[in-house]
């Protein structure tokens, strides 16, 4: 059994149960333990701090089926975790839809992953598509899209599936917020896009969003967040 099948079946067996977040800062000043429970619904985190830290998470099951009792209308699933951003910050994850969706026929997005999340007008986002990402930044809710890149997002349970990807925040030369996104499906790394954002909208931010959309099904199998500019490794 390799590692993705390992994770997958986590996440496969934590519908009803207690979902792990873990918060840590290496300079001591702030360390926390934090256990998200779920009933069927989105679990949902708000651990809050303005310390910069890292965080991980494992088996997050957000299922925005709209064929179950519980959700009304659309809802999107989101898992929020409220940690401060600030540039030169290296996320690595592995979203994995389970199943065929009514979305992707449509040209909708199945899932994404929000940073610098002041609120649903003001951040900056990745989105998955079943053919491509979409890097974009939003203000006063106004969404503006920076850079896309083609890349096959294929639902179902077993190996080989989903997003397995990482993502960098840092600045360049002239200041300005860059968002760097890599595919790290095996055999190796592939950046996809670098974009910048000349506006300078949010240099920091106090969020992370990790997002299944309504009518999806997703297991966020691995997050892992970390301080500073991490080496991208193939998952």
């Amino acid at each position: 059994m390799n590692r993705r099948r390992f994770l997958m079946g986590l996440g496969a067996g934590v519908g009803a149960g207690v979902l792990p977040l873990r918060l840590g800062n290496p300079m001591g000043a702030l360390a926390a333990t934090r256990r998200l429970s779920s009933s069927g619904t989105t679990p949902t985190a708000h651990p809050e701090t303005l310390i910069p830290c890292a965080y991980s998470m494992t088996g997050i099951v957000q299922d925005g089926d709209p064929a179950h009792a519980y959700l009304v209308g659309e809802q999107h699933c989101v898992t929020e975790v409220g940690i401060n951003l600030r540039s030169g910050y290296t996320i690595t994850a592995m979203w994995m839809p389970r199943f065929q969706l009514a979305a992707r026929a449509q040209g909708r997005r199945g899932g994404a992953l929000c940073v610098n999340w002041f609120s649903a007008a003001d951040h900056y986002g990745v989105d998955f598509f079943a053919d491509q990402i979409e890097v974009f930044v939003m203000t006063a809710g106004t969404r503006t899209a920076l850079g896309a890149a083609p890349v096959t997002i294929a639902p179902g349970s077993g190996d080989g599936d989903g997003f397995c990807f990482g993502l960098v925040l840092d600045l360049d030369a002239a200041d300005n917020p860059r968002i760097t996104v890599y595919n790290t499906d095996p055999p190796g790394v592939v950046r996809l896009l670098s974009v910048i954002d000349p506006r300078r909208s949010f240099p920091q931010g106090p969020g992370v969003n990790h997002i299944t959309a309504a009518g999806a099904s997703a297991v966020w199998s691995t997050v892992v967040g970390q301080l500073g500019i991490q080496p991208i490794v193939a998952t």
